[in-house]
């Protein structure tokens, strides 16, 4: 089955936080609806044109990675 919630994250420079670290965190702060299944650490964001999150191609890429696990 697939993940109900995933999150990417990307560390301020220097910190070192396992995905595992934030998702424990996140069961102390957090409802366990809103608790993420999947956190992935990334080094940047793709970006549109203007300069935000390209959300979009977040959602292609995790669909690629889900379509990909068994």
């Amino acid at each position: 089955a697939s993940p109900s919630l995933a999150a990417c994250v990307m560390p301020i420079s220097g910190a070192n936080i396992a995905p595992h670290e934030l998702r424990s965190w996140c069961l102390r702060q957090l409802p366990r609806y809103m608790v993420p299944s999947i956190i992935e650490s990334r080094e940047t964001f793709p970006l549109t044109a203007n300069g935000k999150i390209d959300v979009a191609q977040l959602q292609r890429e995790w669909t690629v990675k889900l379509s990909a696990t068994p």
